[in-house]
């Protein structure tokens, strides 16, 4: 497998310098899967090339200590990028990852943005070329791609699932090499060794500054991680854990249109009186993707309640949501009794079985459309409560705000937004399906044609 990486313009000459290799010799090193090989097919004022060739020897894996995960001597895998080749990147450019540099005429460029261009041969990817778009765009990358036809004359016709990948940006070469060391083991989806968890800390320390921030980022960690569940739960919750104290209130991403109505506020409100309406009345309620706390605040102020839970994927929300509601201060006869949970809606959890009520507040768009169904699962029919509180953002509505044309969605964290159509639609196919009468709401200042900015279903169960 081949890549290339070239730097244009007048530091291009500077490449050699941060990878450390002379432009002049060839480098031929072994590593844990066959040989390295590092040359200059280009090397001028204006545009440097280094290209990196891994060869990998089947039969020496297959008869060594990866015969376990080596299929057999003839396969694909040599031939494409994968984590072989993520291997042979970091041994061979280990110094250029550190992004510093003991040389004086070195130091301040290797930390500067160049105009970068990588070519990645031979890139098996599983699931479609959309998840180059995914993983690489985010990251300021431009993509062009070119599928590899299979060259024999009985498959002439087929279409594989190589591609020669060509990415353009401005970054510096220890972000780039990060970058394509972490990808290429989540793009093949498959690595080439056995996956612990000394993992974790080789992802996030060449993700940080960027992983975190990455739409993606449940996705390459899963992939990253062999979908390993123990393993990709403790990676998201150092990622969350690594986060600054501050948790981004959806409210303020839509102060532009909603300054006079507050509508986190209104949301909030909305959700107080309608519980209170209730018959017969909820007693233990459960606020699931609770946040930082800012509902649990106001429930707790309702004496009729007898037990909150507030449960959240993000670790670092629910410490701030404990130092908000001073939970470790209340007295265990105060009414309500207050509990916060680490855990996510895409698992099962008995210890939200007693719960009579269940509040998803502006959470089902922060999952991939594939996992809704999981949802649905978990809560409809597996918790089963009396009733059940959702809110999501009305899709039709967002064309009212200032920043709509910049970006699609109300939050950069959202996975999708519904219509008001699509949100019905959605909502009668669970009532019919688990029994439940709906009641719809608006929340915010509804406009004649696009309807309110956010819509509220709440679900009572029939059989009560």
């Amino acid at each position: 497998m081949l890549i290339n990486i070239t730097v244009t313009g007048k530091d291009a000459k500077a490449l050699s310098y941060i990878l450390r290799k002379n432009p002049a010799n060839l480098l031929s090193e072994n590593f844990s899967g066959g040989k390295v090989v590092v040359f200059f097919p280009e090397y001028s004022e204006n545009r440097a090339t280094a290209s990196l060739l891994t060869l990998i020897d089947t039969v020496g894996m297959v008869r060594s200590e990866w015969q376990k995960v080596a299929a057999s001597y003839v396969d694909y895998r040599p031939y494409a990028a994968s984590s072989l080749s993520s291997v042979a990147l970091k041994d061979v450019y280990s110094s250029a990852f550190s992004g510093k540099s003991d040389l004086p005429e070195i130091a301040t460029v290797i930390q500067r943005e160049l105009p970068v261009e990588v070519e990645l041969s031979s890139v098996w990817i599983r699931g479609g070329i959309k998840n180059i778009y995914d993983f690489f765009e985010p990251l300021g990358y431009k993509i062009e791609y070119k599928e590899l036809p299979f060259e024999s004359a009985w498959l002439k016709n087929e279409s594989s699932t190589a591609y020669n990948i060509t990415l353009f940006g401005n970054k510096t070469i220890s972000n780039l090499l990060k970058h394509i060391y972490v990808m290429l083991p989540v793009i093949d989806n498959r690595k080439h060794y056995f996956v612990e968890e000394k993992e974790i800390e080789k992802l996030l320390r060449h993700g940080e500054g960027w992983l975190e921030k990455h739409p993606a980022k449940e996705r390459i960690v899963s992939r990253y991680l062999l979908r390993y569940r123990n393993l990709v739960e403790e990676a998201l919750e150092q990622l969350i854990d690594d986060q600054p104290d501050e948790i981004q209130d959806e409210g303020a991403e839509e102060s532009d249109k909603e300054e006079p109505i507050r509508l986190q506020e209104e949301r909030l409100q909305s959700t107080i009186a309608i519980l209170k309406t209730l018959n017969p009345p909820p007693l233990r309620i459960g606020d699931l993707g609770c946040g930082s706390g800012a509902l649990i605040k106001l429930l707790v102020l309702e004496r009729s309640f007898e037990d909150i839970i507030g449960m959240d994927v993000s670790s670092r929300a629910l410490q701030i949501a404990e130092k908000k509601l001073r939970i470790t201060k209340r007295q265990v006869w105060q009414k309500p009794k207050v509990s916060l949970l680490h855990g996510s809606l895409v698992y099962m959890d008995a210890r939200l079985k007693e719960l009579d009520t269940i509040l998803l507040l502006e959470v089902i768009e922060h999952l991939e459309p594939a996992k809704i169904p999981i949802l649905e699962h978990n809560v409809f029919e597996y918790l089963s409560p009396r009733y059940i509180f959702v809110s999501t953002p009305n899709f039709e509505y967002n064309q009212l705000f200032p920043s709509f044309q910049e970006r699609k969605y109300r939050h950069a964290d959202h996975r999708f937004e519904w219509t008001r159509k699509e949100f019905k639609q959605w909502a009668e196919r669970l009532g019919e399906k688990y029994s439940y009468a709906i009641d719809y709401y608006n929340i915010g200042t509804p406009d004649e044609k696009l309807g309110a900015p956010t819509q509220m279903a709440v679900f009572r169960k029939k059989s009560i």
